[in-house]
C-alpha cells in the first residue's frame, strides 16, 4: 500500500499515513507525533515526544467532501426526506438527500443539484448554503477525514425526469410535516448529518421568519 510522509495541518505533526484498504471507503493507518503526558498534562514542545498510530477513515470522494440539502416547501411547511438502506445497522433510516462530491460535479452546487434528482426525484428551486464559503465543511466525527456542506432549498419541483440511482441504493422518498420531521430527529432513526442539517435549516427559517 502507498505511503508518505506528511507534515501537519492541525494541531500534531502527521509523521506518516499509508493507505491500507479502499472499496467503499478508504482506510489509512495516521502516525502522528504527540508531547508525551506526566500526571494529566503535556510535556513542553522541547521535551520528549512518542507516536501513535491511528486508524482514520474517509470517503472515495474529492477531497472527502460530500453535500447534505434540507428541500422545504414554503407554501406546505413540509420537508421531502428519505428513507435509505443503511449497511451498518442492516436496516432503512432516514435522511436528507446526501451526496459525495465526484469528478462528475462541476461545485457543490452541482453535487446537490444531482443528488435532489437522483434520490429525492426533485429539480430547480432556491439553494441556500448553511455554513460560510470560506467553512471546510463539518468534521463527519473524530477518527474520519470526511466533511459536509449542508444546504436548505426552498420549493423544489418534482423532476419530471430524475437521474438514476446507484444500484446498490434502496430509497423510499417521504414528504413530512414539522412535527413529524422533529419527531424522526430526535427519535434515533436518523442519521446524524442530516440531524445536523435539519437543525441548521431550521434555524435559518426561523429567523427568516419562514415557519
Amino acid at each position: 500500500m502507498p505511503s508518505h510522509d506528511a507534515d501537519s495541518q492541525g494541531k500534531f505533526q502527521i509523521v506518516k499515513e499509508e493507505l491500507c484498504y479502499s472499496r467503499y471507503l478508504n482506510v489509512y493507518n495516521r502516525v502522528i507525533k504527540l508531547p508525551r503526558r506526566r500526571d494529566g498534562k503535556a510535556e513542553a514542545e522541547s521535551d520528549v515526544h512518542m507516536t501513535v498510530d491511528y486508524d482514520i477513515v474517509g470517503s472515495r470522494t474529492v477531497s472527502f467532501h460530500y453535500c447534505t440539502v434540507f428541500p422545504f416547501n414554503t407554501t406546505m411547511k413540509t420537508v421531502t426526506l428519505i428513507k435509505e438502506y443503511a449497511q451498518g445497522a442492516n436496516d432503512f433510516l432516514f435522511g436528507v438527500p446526501t451526496g459525495g462530491l465526484s469528478e462528475k460535479h462541476t461545485s457543490l452546487e452541482d453535487c446537490i443539484r444531482k443528488e435532489l434528482s437522483e434520490e429525492a426525484h426533485l429539480h430547480e428551486g432556491t439553494l441556500i448554503k448553511l455554513i460560510p464559503d470560506q467553512h471546510p465543511g463539518i468534521l463527519e466525527v473524530k477518527w474520519c477525514r470526511n466533511r459536509f456542506s449542508p444546504f436548505l432549498v426552498l420549493d423544489p419541483k418534482k423532476d419530471p425526469c430524475p437521474l438514476s440511482q446507484d444500484p446498490e441504493e434502496r430509497i423510499e422518498v417521504v414528504n413530512v410535516d414539522l412535527n413529524e420531521l422533529k419527531n424522526i430527529m430526535y427519535g434515533g432513526n436518523m442519521m446524524l448529518p442530516s440531524i445536523v442539517t435539519c437543525q441548521m435549516a431550521l434555524n435559518y427559517l426561523q429567523e427568516h421568519s419562514m415557519l
